[in-house]
Order: structure tokens, then C-alpha cells, then sequence
């Protein structure tokens, strides 16, 4: 499989969508006004991974050349040189109780923005108990070192509180039992082999499953440790998952690689999913989706391989634009509202 696929790493640049007057589709979409943000702007680099809002409004963006926090008017960026183990960032996320989590291509870093920086990584194996979370980055890492299970694609919190992330050999989840944090792999039944248990998604729904993509198929974990796999025998149209959303009516909407995207009925049980509609070049959907997205309103929008597919007005939204290859109009590849 294409490295440059699963690094998840393109030039970039960061566009603000003005507030939308009209209905806007892809079939006559008009020119939106934009402001532009570049690294002369401050962004550490041009290729940006994901934005995510905290809780206090502040948007970081996750990029190849560390972490950046905007306020609306500047960048406070967060890499190396503060102790983060890679300069590639993947994800973020800010749990229920406040604390941020860093998804590396060297390891899973506990976050705090006060911290004392430091010039190179700390790791926590390496760490009196006592002394973790004094620094700004405090990093975790599988036990069996593995390059590739360092590199963490996602990082997610279930209702219960617990922390999974998926890396490109394997899903873990975090362990935090007995005062130390520990690094458990969670065994999905994927193909026993490096480079087929790459995980690009994970999404818990409603009923508590966790849904997995990855490059060879859909999984499902239920809370009792069993799980599924669905794929071409399910009459799913592609078997390589990019992008998962539940949307607020229960639906799950799936982006693919190469076959658009398409939405299953899905229930508590261990039934198979049911492919319930298919988006793609047949209903002017491209094919690689990278980013689903809800509005608040109820409107769904997707970041594909050519453009921004939206169908909703009165909000605004900021999307990544890859101007790099030269298509009629730029692929985008995040999506986020804003307030």
C-alpha cells in the first residue's frame, strides 16, 4: 500500500469559509469569500492533519511540523524543540475532564499546555510517577517499540471514559489502572500481517460498539470483547475505510478510498449492518472521501478528492484545501464548524 497514503501527509493550504448567504451545492457552487493562512502566518507547516476546538475555543491544528494553537488572531505552536518525540502530529483530543492527548508518529503524549517544555522527549517509562505531567509533553508508547504501533493515526474517548487509539500495526486502548499508564493492544482479528492492521478511524456509537476502519474492511467491537468484520461479502461497496461519522438519527456514514461514501443502518445486536445508501461518482460524490462532517442544523457535509461538498447555509466552516496537485478544483480534507 502507498506509504504517502498512510502518513496522511499533503501541502496544504488553510482556508476560513465566509459566512454562506445561499444554498450552496456542488453543482453550482459560487465563489466563497476566504482568508487565507499560511506559515507566514505562523502555521508551522503546510500540511495539517486535523483541527480540533477545545473546550475553550481555542482550534489546534495537528501538522507535520508539530501542534498549533489559533485564538482567531495568532498561532502559539508546540514541537521539538517543547519535547514532543515527532515532529508529525496526527490528532488531538481534549477529554470530558479537561486533559489533552497528542497522537505522534512517536507515541501517545499527555499534554499540558502549562507544563515546564523540554529540549528533548520525556518518556514515562523513564519517569518516577510523581514526577509525570510536570512537563508540557509526557510520552507513552507500546511496550513492544515498534515503529509502527508509535505511530498513532486517532485517538478517541468512549462514554466511559476510557482511551482508544489506533495506530498503523493495531488498535490499544489506555490502560491508567494501578497509577501508571500502560499501552494494551486490543486484538481485532485483522490479517496477521505488518502493514494490514493500519487503523485510519474509530468511532463509538450509540449502543457502545467501537467501529474501526481500515484499509481492508469495517470491524465492530462490542463491550464484550467479541468482534466483527463486514466487507465486500456485506455488499459494502469498498473496503477501504477512510472516514466514520454516527449521525444524530443513528445512521453510520462511511468514506472510503475509492468508492465515495455510503451510510448503514446499524443496531444494537450483532446483525450485519445494512448498506442503506451509496454516494459516489453515480450521484456527484468523488471517490475518496476523506472527512465527514454533521452541522449543527442537521446537514451533512464531506471533504472529498476534488471538492467541498456541503448543502447547508447561514454557517461557516473551515476546511483544509490541498492545492498541491493540479485538479480543476482543490481536494479538501478537513472539515470543522465554527461557532
Amino acid at each position: 500500500m502507498c506509504c504517502r497514503y498512510h502518513e496522511r501527509i499533503v501541502c496544504v493550504t488553510l482556508f476560513v469559509l465566509g459566512l454562506l448567504t445561499a444554498l450552496v451545492r456542488v453543482v453550482n457552487a459560487e465563489r466563497l469569500p476566504i482568508k487565507t493562512y499560511t506559515t507566514a502566518d505562523g502555521l508551522p507547516h503546510s500540511s495539517i492533519h486535523r483541527i480540533v476546538r477545545d473546550s475553550r475555543g481555542f482550534l489546534w491544528f495537528c501538522t507535520g511540523e508539530g501542534l498549533s494553537r489559533f485564538d482567531g488572531y495568532s498561532f502559539v505552536n508546540y514541537g521539538a524543540t517543547e519535547g514532543l518525540p515527532h515532529p508529525t502530529v496526527n490528532d488531538l483530543l481534549q477529554t470530558r475532564s479537561g486533559d489533552y492527548w497528542i497522537a505522534t508518529n512517536g507515541g501517545l503524549c499527555r499534554f499540558n499546555p502549562k507544563g515546564t517544555p523540554t529540549s528533548r522527549p520525556v518518556y514515562a517509562v523513564d519517569s518516577p510517577p510523581d514526577a509525570l505531567n510536570q512537563e508540557m509533553f509526557t510520552t507513552y508508547t507500546p511496550s513492544d517499540n515498534d515503529q509502527l504501533t508509535k505511530a498513532i493515526n486517532t485517538v478517541i474517548e468512549t462514554r466511559d471514559g476510557g482511551i482508544w487509539f489506533g495506530t498503523r500495526q493495531g488498535l490499544f486502548y489506555v490502560d491508567r489502572g494501578g497509577g501508571r499508564v500502560e499501552l494494551r493492544v486490543v486484538d481485532i482479528g485483522a490479517y496477521n500481517s505488518r502493514g494490514h492492521e493500519y487503523i485510519s478511524s474509530i468511532l463509538e456509537d450509540r449502543y457502545g460498539t467501537i467501529w474501526i476502519g481500515t484499509p481492508t474492511g469495517l470491524y465492530r467491537r462490542w463491550p464484550d470483547g467479541s468482534v466483527a468484520r463486514y466487507g465486500k461479502e456485506n455488499r459494502m461497496p469498498n473496503e477501504n475505510i477512510y472516514a466514520l461519522l454516527e449521525d444524530r438519527r443513528g445512521s453510520l456514514w462511511v468514506g472510503t478510498r475509492d468508492k465515495g461514501l455510503f451510510r448503514l443502518a446499524i443496531s444494537p445486536g450483532h446483525e450485519a449492518p445494512i448498506v442503506a445508501s451509496v454516494y459516489n461518482k453515480r450521484r456527484a460524490w468523488k471517490d475518496w472521501v476523506f472527512d465527514i462532517y454533521e452541522s449543527s442544523d442537521g446537514a451533512l457535509l464531506a471533504g472529498t478528492n476534488t471538492e467541498f461538498i456541503e448543502s447547508n447555509d447561514g454557517s461557516r466552516y473551515l476546511c483544509i484545501l490541498d492545492r498541491q496537485h493540479k485538479k480543476p478544483v482543490p481536494r479538501c480534507r478537513i472539515l470543522l464548524e465554527l461557532a
